[in-house]
């Protein structure tokens, strides 16, 4: 009979009989395991991971059933195949080879139930990685140091995980790096043959054989390759470089190159390159005119390179250029026999000589002059005067060291060094006039005269017209002594002047005056008596009113400042010149003016205008001008003012010009002197000083300090009765602050005057 079960386990099976009747026997079984379910929960693990350097390997198993337990387990790595007991804890297993592997297992129970296959997957990785390593991408030198290695490895397994790089064999001293395909590295040091050491390391930890490269490290340039001497400028196109060979003790000599540059400092271009040790070259790319700079770059074997110092020529293949003549112009008119000749040259070529050709023809045959000169300019020598009237022409031409240029078309020249000869025929050289106006009259004799002149009058010149050699001008004269000239040039810049014509204009001019009579010289607001015997030869008296120069501008100008004068605006008409000239021969010359003091003095009386006040009128003086020192001064002795007449006499022994001032008379005795400001402080003080007034004319002043020691001695003696004292010492020095005593006194033995003052710096 079958039964069938509802599922697996611990089964009875319980039976009851029943017979025919009914009756039913009493129960009977039997028991079975029923077990149907395989093994569950299995699992396998391999004890040293995903990776493993070796053939054995340990691994682990688990597994559960239900009924009938698990018996037994069937491993298999695809090669091999082993059923073992199953049993709980590490077990071992030996590949056969490496590689990616994996170890299954089916689990058995005790009924023969089977589990599905588990299995648990590693590397074996036994085997080592390999590689190579290039250095400086296969170069057989290198100039640099880090240099790059190239480097390559592989793995079959665990791949290449990292690589320990050295200068030894026995890699003593290295480094190690993550693996990567280039890396930089430092040779040892000093140039020679160098050799780096590579062991490759996978990610397991097997390490590769050492493998190595070689290469010459040459850091050391080669000697440098001297350029022969070059000429300073090439006649041709083609510049011929040779130098002197170079060496290299380490990579050995590779090639040549040549550099050029327009300029010493400029930028090099390396023009050529040799293939070989070649030691010369020819450059014929270059320019007229230029400047060319060489340098040799010698390279070695492991392309260091080193340079010549420089060397350079310039190109001249072409004549110089044609000169540009510049002085003497084209149909020159000159007044200089020995002319300067100048031109110039536009040439970059090699340096130039020139050469000056004179001639009286134009087809320059014969030649009056000819030489060779490096100056763009040459004057003749007295030795090569040319001459005069006489028509020549020039030419200049240009040599270089190699050619000659082409000549200047020629200019030609006329000489002609006679100045004009120039006469004044009026008015007469020392006439005497009362008139202002006068007429200018003379001539020129030239033969190639201009139709103008200068007419110089006082300093002061004027263009005239000159018709047929004469000239004729209108001009007005100063008052006093006027210096006129003509000048004149001709077409040859001949420049001729005349003689200088004195002719003095006066407002009263006396008779002839003789030595034996006594006389009275009267003009406007001037009287001048004469005595008898007062000149040794016959005279004539001139007054000029109210002359005007700069010598009279600037004493007038001194004379603002002066303080010792009064200034009226009437009394600047006052100003008086007379003069006594010689009579010689019965004719009267502004040009012999009597200089000497006069035997006898002569009384000169000026007017002045009404409305002056009367104190100011008693203070009247006549000044003379001192032209030397350009100021007025007083006319010493007594002098008389009328106020009647309005006038100011004096006695005078010559004769000079004259004005009149309101002056500070010195007093007639010292009862009255003033002193001030008191207190004294110089930086305050009109002009910085001390003022003593109603001084007599004489005056000595003595400043003395409190305690009686002598400061200074002070001078008055100009008759003015004043003085002013600037503070100092005898040496010079400012004296302090403080109270100091003043004794005046003169030589009349009057009554001194003493006081005291105060100075504050």
């Amino acid at each position: 009979k079958t039964w069938t079960f509802t599922s697996d386990g611990d089964k009875t099976l319980s039976c009851i009989f029943i017979d025919g009747i009914g009756n039913k026997s009493s129960s009977v079984s039997d028991n079975i395991v029923v077990d149907i379910t395989p093994p569950y929960n299995n699992s396998i693990s391999i004890t040293e991971g995903d990776t493993v350097a070796s053939l054995n390997i340990n691994f682990t198993v688990t597994s559960l059933d239900t009924q009938t337990c698990v018996d037994s387990m069937v491993l298999s790595d695809g090669t091999t195949t082993d059923t073992r007991d199953y049993e709980i804890g590490a077990k071992t297993w030996t590949f056969s080879s490496d590689g990616v592997k994996t170890l299954s297992c089916v689990f058995i129970d005790g009924i023969g139930n089977k589990s599905s296959s588990v299995s648990a997957t590693t590397i074996v990785d036994i085997t080592s990685p390999y590689g190579s390593i290039t250095i400086h991408y296969g170069a057989t030198y290198t100039n640099t140091n880090p240099i790059t290695l190239t480097l390559s490895a592989s793995d079959t397994q665990s791949g290449v995980g990292y690589m320990t790089i050295s200068n030894t064999i026995t890699f003593a001293e290295s480094q190690t790096f993550a693996y990567a395909t280039s890396n930089s590295w430092t040779l040892s040091t000093n140039d020679g043959e160098k050799t780096v050491y590579v062991k490759f390391t996978d990610n397991i930890g097997n390490v590769s054989d050492i493998y190595s490269d070689t290469i010459i490290m040459d850091l050391t340039p080669p000697t440098s390759g001297e350029i022969s001497a070059l000429s300073n400028w090439t006649e041709i196109n083609t510049v011929s470089l040779t130098w002197t060979s170079s060496s290299d003790i380490t990579s050995g000599l590779q090639k040549y190159g040549v550099m050029r540059a327009t300029s010493l400092g400029g930028s090099y271009t390396e023009i050529w390159t040799s293939t070989d040790t070649t030691t010369s070259y020819n450059d014929t790319n270059v320019l007229d005119g230029t400047t060319y700079y060489y340098k040799v770059k010698t390279y070695d074997k492991a392309n260091n390179t080193s340079l010549s110092s420089a060397n350079s020529t310039t190109i001249d293949v072409s004549a110089p250029n044609t000169p540009t003549l510049l002085l003497p112009e084209d149909n020159a008119k000159l007044n200089d026999a020995t002319p300067l000749f100048s031109w110039t040259l536009t040439d970059t070529g090699s340096p130039v000589k020139y050469c000056l050709e004179i001639s009286e023809t134009s087809t320059f045959s014969p030649l009056t002059f000819v030489n060779t000169f490096t100056l763009s300019s040459y004057t003749l020598l007295d030795t090569e005067t040319l001459l005069t009237n006489k028509t020549y022409y020039w030419r200049v031409r240009a040599s270089d060291l190699f050619r000659t240029g082409p000549s200047a078309l020629a200019r030609n020249l006329l000489i002609d060094t006679q100045v004009p000869i120039i006469n004044i025929t009026s008015p007469s050289n020392g006439a005497i006039t009362t008139s202002c106006t006068q007429t200018l009259k003379g001539n020129i004799i030239e033969s190639a005269p201009l139709n103008t002149a200068i007419l110089v009058i006082n300093g002061t010149q004027k263009i005239i017209d000159v018709a047929a050699g004469a000239f004729s001008e209108s001009i007005g004269l100063n008052k006093g002594l006027n210096n006129i000239q003509v000048k004149s040039y001709d077409q040859f810049s001949n420049l001729g002047s005349s003689i200088v014509v004195n002719v003095e204009y006066v407002d009263a001019i006396s008779p002839n005056i003789p030595t034996n009579i006594e006389t009275t010289v009267i003009s406007t607001g001037t009287i001048i008596n004469i005595p008898q015997g007062t000149f040794n030869e016959t005279a004539v008296i001139s007054i000029a009113d109210n002359p005007s120069n700069d010598t009279i501008t600037n004493a007038n100008n001194k004379a603002v400042t002066n303080p010792n004068l009064k200034l009226a605006g009437e009394l600047a008409n006052t100003i008086k010149e007379f003069k006594a000239f010689k009579v010689i021969a019965g004719q009267v010359s502004c040009t012999e003016v009597i200089t000497d003091n006069f035997n006898k003095n002569v009384v000169i009386t000026i007017s002045y205008p009404a409305g002056l006040d009367s104190k100011f009128e008693s203070s009247l003086r006549i000044h003379f001008l001192n032209e030397a020192a350009q100021k007025w001064e007083i006319v010493p002795g007594t002098q008389t003012v009328d106020k009647n007449n309005r006038t100011v006499s004096a006695s005078v022994n010559h004769f000079s010009l004259y004005r009149l001032f309101g002056t500070l008379v010195a007093a007639s005795d010292l009862s009255n002197v003033i002193v001030f400001p008191n207190p004294y402080k110089p930086k305050d003080a009109v002009r910085g000083t001390l003022k003593f007034n109603n001084l007599t004319s004489q005056a000595t002043i003595k400043i003395y300090t409190i305690a009686g020691e002598l400061v200074v001695t002070l001078e008055e003696n100009d008759g003015d009765g004043t003085y002013e004292w600037n503070g100092k010492n005898e040496s010079g020095e400012e004296i302090v602050s403080g109270i100091y005593i003043y004794r005046v006194t003169n030589n009349q033995a009057d009554k001194p005057a003493v006081g005291k003052i105060a100075i504050i710096r």
